[in-house]
């Protein structure tokens, strides 16, 4: 399982009070989140450059340990799969060496282990004994040190320090990994990397942001093709920076629909579900319903094309859509939208839920290994992505039947949004 597609950030912004919360920090590790009526939220998207994953490759499978490291893991029985792979560690250490590629292989494994498990500080540990041993290492050249080894362990000790809140060190490991592409003249590496620095900046509300988005579209224009993805995953986090400071909507809604345009040419419809999504938000937060509407539509429809019909992120813009009809007092519409994105949401946990009991029940039946629930970084961030994004509807919904004066299904919905989130009264 790559770490790319693990980490692939989803990170809300508060626009009412302009305090950031990125959801695996605030929600999983301090699981704090006040809730305020209308509150509207944009997501910035990292971007995540194929040359920042380390490639597994084969070599080290021809040991059984692997074999059975990779059944465990996929069964969600991490215990074992960790217990398996500290064996095949030392095995490989000990017959062909601590700095032999096999081995650094298998050390890949641990990293990526670690962080599936959501232990990031042994990940950490891993990582940086990964570049201990890439010193002085006579079997590696140094154009493998750097693309095969060295940018996927710094980008796996990025990924640590932002889950931990250290910003400080996060932009020390990003001037590293940008020495390299400059030293490699890796164009594509260095303004990727760069723009999870704007993200970064974005999120504690830092004015720099402006400054480095800018820069990066210089950049871009110089150094990529007029067409490359990494073009409208700029121009649309910047949108989504203006849009939460909203200083600048009119720039705002230019990148926003220049990055829609972009995503649409270059078929990227992951991308575009994230475009659509925040720029409906954007017209709603700026009170222009009538244009929200049909490209909020467009985000459905592709969302659903992308995810499915009953995934959290359909319900997610459903939300928008159950909040846009209220203010416009359709109320019926409202709830209609609203009933639909609860039923998304319910659904999906009771999905989840049964997912969790048919994996404990594979793993009761192992004799040898007993089984411990890992935390997979992202299943337990998109699942609390759906309890943040559900409570919020069950709350805004309450506060709706309340001004209908139907107070007793209003505090049920509230008592089950306090379950899911810890709300704070108005």
């Amino acid at each position: 399982m790559m770490i790319s597609s693990l980490v692939s950030r989803f990170n809300k912004i508060n626009l009412k009070n302009k305090t950031t919360t990125n959801l695996f920090l605030n929600n999983i590790f301090n699981n704090n989140n006040n809730n305020n009526n209308n509150n509207r939220f944009v997501s910035y998207k990292s971007f995540q450059t194929l040359k920042t994953d380390y490639k597994f490759s084969e070599d080290d499978e021809v040991f059984q340990e692997i074999k059975d490291f990779k059944k465990y893991e996929e069964r969600g029985n991490y215990s074992a799969a960790k217990s398996i792979l500290n064996r095949s560690l030392s095995m490989v250490e000990s017959t062909i060496g601590a700095k032999h590629p096999i081995t650094l292989n298998v050390l890949f494994r641990m990293v990526n282990l670690e962080l599936i498990i959501g232990d990031l500080s042994s990940a950490e540990r891993y990582a940086n004994q990964v570049i201990s041993r890439l010193k002085n290492n006579t079997n590696l050249t140094t154009n493998d040190i750097d693309s095969q080894y060295l940018i996927p362990t710094l980008n796996y000790l990025l990924i640590c320090s932002q889950y931990q809140g250290d910003t400080e060190k996060c932009f020390k490991i990003i001037d590293e990994i940008n020495e390299i592409a400059k030293k490699n003249n890796d164009w594509e590496l260095l303004i990727s990397t760069l723009l999870n620095k704007a993200i970064i900046l974005s999120l504690d509300c830092n004015e720099s942001a402006d400054k480095l988005y800018k820069e990066l579209i210089e950049l871009s224009k110089q150094k990529l093709n007029e067409n490359d993805k990494l073009n409208e995953s700029i121009l649309s986090n910047y949108a989504c920076y203006l849009h939460s400071n909203g200083n600048n909507d009119e720039l705002a809604e230019q990148l926003y629909k220049k990055s829609i345009e972009l995503a649409e040419l270059n078929k990227n419809d992951i991308e575009l579900v994230n475009i659509l999504s925040n720029y409906g938000e954007f017209l709603f937060d700026s009170d222009q319903f009538d244009k929200a509407e049909p490209i909020l539509d467009k985000a459905i429809s592709k969302s659903e094309l992308v995810y499915g019909r009953n995934n959290p992120k359909v319900g997610t813009i459903l939300y928008i859509l159950g909040k846009l009809n209220r203010d416009k007092r359709n109320l019926a519409f409202a709830e209609g939208f609203f009933n639909k994105c609860i039923t998304i949401f319910e659904d999906y946990k009771n999905q989840t839920k049964r997912k969790e009991q048919e994996r404990q029940l594979l793993n009761q039946n192992d004799t040898n290994y007993h089984y411990q629930p890992g935390k997979r970084e992202r299943e337990l961030r998109i699942n609390k992505e759906v309890d943040i994004d559900f409570g919020n509807v069950l709350w805004d919904y309450a506060q709706m039947l309340r001004d209908k004066g139907r107070l007793k299904e209003a505090e049920n919905l509230e008592q089950r949004a306090r379950k899911l989130n810890s709300f704070e009264d108005d």
